[in-house]
């Protein structure tokens, strides 16, 4: 996982001006504008910087003139997670001056292949063998498998390419300047003076941009943007083509079952449809946990008394993070703890908090052997307050109260500070402060999109029917990473920890769609039972109970931060 800002622009004024960028962000930094310059930032200096909070192992600056009017310039931070040696970001070629900023994880690709050791060293040695050629680039970012988002310079043919995966998994921002003609920036995270400049920043959509340079010569008179060619490459495998239009293979009504001769095909039907899930969640819950090869430097001393886990779950307690946490169980070596992150802003009695500690207990019992590590993060009003500007600039180009309340109960729970509570002699307990030193995060995000675990799925079920509500999943689905993703991204990993998203899988997804609707949801049943009825299934498989029947709460009502809202919004509009 990394941080990524990179600015194209006209050599009279690109160096100055990201210089001037860095300055707002980081005191005391002395950047020189060579032909090719890069640089490791020391951690005093990297403090205040959002990107290296994203990527805490290293960051560095590349910066190149091409063809004497345009300047090119290359930030990216990384957290590393794989790979022996310490790699320089970003990655470049100093005979090809080709450069490469890479976010995210590459899980596979088409034919199965995967890196070994370092994703970016990897992607960047396949994407120089293409020589330029737009459809083989094409073709290698399709074939990707996993959550990432790339900035890729050519030099040669001076295009500057930038991608997301299909769904949308990353932040990645792109930027316009209304004070400086032509200046283009994509980054991680906007930078706070620039939200306020007026500068237009949106979230890049999933999907393959290439920009084309090469005609640029500033003895013209027309603009920058008159100038380059833009342009979208559609996707080229077929499994993200199917991602990218999100159809269901199998009709709404197939998974009706009228005549009572059908039976035991509808019985058979359900059995598969369930092993297969089964089968493809919870390999997708293992190559997120055994992928990740932390260098020997960087792992974090042990924690004297409870020891270090470097996987958590954001634990709501419902059955989304339990389930992923009893499949975390089954894939990861039983001498390994896992922390448990569960956030509360009503004094440790939201619903959420009493929802984690049965569902730990309930952990406990069915998943033996394993240390379990609740977190109790406890959040008062002034403490919401005071990082309230804070989280207002990472949900940015977000700015909704919903917005807020979400990305505030997410950053606190990423923070992992709180309290545990252990068993101590003659049966007592006692409670310490802990922090949580875990460098990936699990997510239950996708799983009430995927399966219909909201209300208004049922709502709109019960009054359009069931075509209605196949069309309802995948139009949130779709809009995922407008609505989630690339905020969530944006908070989370700004405690320098990458989150994973096991029901984001693509191959989980593409079942999802190969099933009949009421094999993965059916609302004619009650509330705890039909809506994401596969899941409750395979909750009940594990044997996991208590679970299985829990009920969707959503983040800002399970946690309670909405009540600090309220709370403000009341002060704001009293006369007094």
């Amino acid at each position: 996982m990394c941080g990524i800002h990179v600015v194209v622009a006209g050599m009279s004024h690109g160096h100055a001006l990201f210089d001037t960028f860095l300055a707002q962000k980081r005191a005391q930094a002395d950047e020189t504008a060579s032909n090719i310059e890069e640089q490791d930032i020391t951690t005093t200096s990297r403090n205040g910087l959002a990107l290296a909070r994203r990527g805490p192992d290293g960051m560095g600056t590349v910066k190149l003139a091409s063809c004497g009017c345009l300047a090119v310039t290359f930030q990216n931070s990384v957290l590393q997670l794989r790979g022996k040696e310490k790699i320089r970001v970003p990655l470049h070629r100093e005979d090809t001056k080709n450069i490469i900023a890479f976010n995210g994880e590459i899980f596979g690709s088409v034919g199965g292949e995967a890196p070994a050791e370092s994703d970016t060293i990897w992607l960047l040695t396949r994407l120089d063998a293409a020589n330029g050629d737009a459809a083989v680039i094409t073709n290698v970012f399709s074939s990707l498998r996993g959550p990432w988002c790339i900035v890729y310079w050519h030099n040669t043919t001076r295009h500057l390419w930038f991608a997301k995966d299909v769904l949308g998994r990353r932040s990645l921002l792109i930027g316009f300047s209304s004070a400086h003609e032509g200046l283009f920036s994509i980054a991680s995270v906007a930078p706070r003076k620039a939200q306020q400049s007026g500068e237009e920043w949106i979230d890049c959509p999933p999907g393959i941009y290439s920009i084309d340079y090469s005609s640029l010569s500033f003895e013209r008179k027309q603009s920058i943007e008159s100038r380059v060619n833009w342009k979208h490459h559609a996707w080229s495998d077929e499994l993200s083509s199917t991602l990218f239009f999100l159809r269901r293979k199998t009709s709404a009504r197939s998974g009706n079952y009228e005549d009572k001769f059908d039976r035991c095909r509808k019985q058979s039907v359900q059995e598969h449809t369930l092993h297969v899930l089964w089968r493809l969640l919870d390999r997708s819950v293992r190559c997120r946990v055994t992928q990740c090869n932390i260098p020997s430097r960087l792992q974090q001393c042990r924690h004297e008394e409870f020891g270090d886990a470097f996987v958590g779950v954001l634990f709501s307690g419902g059955l989304d993070s339990t389930l992923l946490s009893a499949l975390i169980h089954r894939n990861l070596c039983i001498e390994e703890s896992v922390d448990l992150y569960s956030v509360c802003f009503d004094n440790g009695n939201s619903p959420d908090r009493r929802a984690a500690r049965s569902a730990v207990a309930e952990l406990q019992r069915v998943c033996r052997g394993r240390a379990w590590r609740l977190i109790e993060i406890d959040v008062s009003k002034s403490e919401l307050n005071l990082h309230r500007d804070h989280i207002e600039t990472l949900i940015y180009p977000g700015g909704s109260d919903m917005d807020f309340s979400i990305g505030a109960a997410l950053w606190f729970a990423a923070r992992g500070v709180g309290r545990i509570t252990s068993a101590g002699p003659q049966k007592c307990f006692k409670t310490t402060i802990y922090q949580s030193r875990s460098r990936i995060i699990f997510s239950g995000m996708g799983a009430d999109e995927l399966c219909g675990g909201y209300s208004r799925h049922r709502t709109i079920f019960k009054s359009f029917g069931e075509e209605a509500l196949e069309e309802s999943l995948r139009a949130d689905i779709l809009n995922l990473w407008r609505r989630n993703l690339g905020r969530d991204d944006r908070i989370l990993s700004d405690h320098g920890r990458e989150t994973r998203y096991p029901y984001l899988d693509e191959e989980f997804i593409c079942q999802i769609l190969r099933s009949p609707l009421r094999d993965i949801v059916d609302l004619s049943l009650s509330p705890g039972v039909g809506d994401k009825k596969c899941l409750r299934r395979l909750a009940k498989h594990l044997g996991l109970s208590f679970t299985a029947q829990q009920r969707k709460r959503a983040i800002q009502f399970g946690s309670r931060v909405c009540v600090h809202e309220r709370d403000d919004e009341m002060i704001h509009a009293s006369p007094l």
